[in-house]
């Protein structure tokens, strides 16, 4: 498959995975031992849907602006963190706690797949360099870490507000 197919599956990709996520996750952190902190479901679902939009926008950017572009380096850099985030929280957590973590399904059977290709065909085909991506994902990893629990908060806020 091209990089262009494989960018069109991203912002899918996340979609599903934020949706298995949001069913089943506020109530699984909610009764779930050891986990930083519960999740209201209004919180959870601001998160995501800021999440699932900042993918749709990324891909749409890295569409104009071509396959060298700041905006394609960004794609494939949140494309590496969500293939991180199969392993680190799903897997590991699912092993460790002998029971599913909402959201190990569509890590293993969508975004792996999905991920790994985008990556893989980005540097193959599109000649992005490795050592940049690898810079560049590790940034956009530790800003998704650090965005996440200001997302969960500004959801909090707002359902308080409703």
């Amino acid at each position: 498959m091209t990089f262009t197919r494989w960018r069109g599956l991203f912002p899918l990709a996340v979609t599903l995975h934020n949706w298995e996520e949001a069913w089943r996750f506020p109530a699984w952190s909610q009764a779930t031992v050891g986990w930083p902190r519960p999740v209201t479901p209004a919180e959870f679902w601001f998160a995501i849907a800021g999440l699932t939009l900042a993918a749709r926008v990324i891909t749409g950017l890295s569409q104009r602006m071509g396959p060298q572009s700041w905006a394609t380096y960004l794609l494939v850099s949140d494309g590496a963190a969500m293939g991180f985030n199969v392993f680190i929280p799903h897997v590991l957590v699912t092993v460790r706690s002998q029971q599913y973590m909402p959201g190990l399904a569509t890590a293993l059977l969508v975004n792996l797949p999905v991920m790994s290709g985008l990556i893989y065909t980005a540097i193959r085909e599109m000649g992005l360099d490795g050592r940049r991506l690898l810079l560049v994902s590790g940034g956009v990893t530790g800003a998704l870490l650090a965005v996440l629990p200001l997302l969960f908060a500004i959801g909090q806020q707002g359902a308080r507000l409703l």
